[in-house]
């Protein structure tokens, strides 16, 4: 239970930290 919960917030947190790095690439 644990680890699906943990998981949800990870692949949420890779999508949003990818779409910032795609807005600032030069960071």
């Amino acid at each position: 239970m644990l680890a699906c919960l943990a998981f949800v917030p990870v692949d949420f947190v890779v999508d949003a930290f990818e779409e910032i790095k795609k807005k600032a690439p030069s960071k």
